[in-house]
């Protein structure tokens, strides 16, 4: 009896990730059961060179993200969500200077779809804005940690200069799934080296701003507005549960293919 040799990858939650070779063989012609050879198993351990834990693929993270409809987001308002200031900066000085310094920077983002309630009106707020940046990573490595809730920011600081903690074990496309089904608010991802290839923006179009006599405000803008304020990048927002891009006709899938494609 011939047993073909099985190869597996075994990704390991853990501080490094290895790369499980199970071989199976007939060794003898005795066995406890009847017609059965005994087997001779072995597993080797080879280890694959990253700088981090396992994390899914480019690829495999895309399709997650468009088979939910997922946009990864960092939001205006999160004035701990840059990492790179120790001085909280308003809408929409803090968007465009992570503009400014991309693909550079430690962001908290959060994963939202067309059908979530990103102001808390009727249902749990998944968001902590109404105007935010779209992303894209540029590795694996790009994703630092993520979580069905917030998790809160941990930031080393060297000056006026922060860097956002790494998570030590592995992520995996359950893990990123989790983030969306196990929500009781907003979840949160924390990315790094990534590219901005979007704004989108929710109706009412509010965001944080500061006022002379009341401290910290809330004020509200306009598509037209979002528009000339990032005249470069493409501008989103939700209608009736679908993702649409504002002067351009084209499918929520279509969009997203374009945003996170298939590679």
């Amino acid at each position: 009896m011939l047993l073909p040799h099985v190869s597996l990858w075994s990704p390991l939650r853990g501080m490094c990730e290895r790369m499980a070779f199970v071989c199976m063989r007939p060794c003898g012609s005795l066995s406890p059961l009847p017609n059965q050879p005994h087997l001779e198993i072995s597993v080797v351990y080879l280890p694959v060179t990253t700088s981090l834990p396992y994390r899914p693929s480019l690829r495999d993270v895309h399709t997650f993200l468009r088979s939910n409809c997922a946009l990864i987001v960092h939001f205006s308002g999160d004035t701990s969500g840059s990492g790179t200031t120790k001085t909280p900066a308003f809408y929409p000085d803090d968007l465009l200077t992570v503009l400014k310094n991309a693909p550079n920077g430690d962001l908290c983002c959060s994963v939202i779809t067309p059908t979530d309630d990103i102001n808390g009106f009727d249902s749990p707020r998944r968001a902590l804005g109404n105007i935010g940046l779209i992303l894209r990573a540029l590795s694996p490595d790009s994703i630092l940690k993520v979580s069905p809730d917030d998790f809160g920011s941990s930031v080393t600081w060297k000056g006026d200069i922060g860097t956002r903690e790494r998570d030590p074990l592995a992520i995996t496309i359950r893990d990123l799934q989790r983030t969306l089904t196990d929500r009781t608010l907003h979840n949160q991802w924390d990315m790094t080296t990534f590219e901005v290839i979007g704004v989108l923006a929710v109706e009412p179009f509010g965001y944080r701003r500061k006022d002379p006599v009341l401290g910290v405000d809330i004020a509200y803008s306009s598509l037209q507005q979002i528009k000339a304020t990032f005249p470069t990048l493409p501008l989103f927002t939700f209608c009736t549960g679908q993702l649409v891009e504002v002067g351009k006709s084209a499918t929520t899938e279509e969009l997203l293919l374009e945003l996170y494609p298939d590679k």
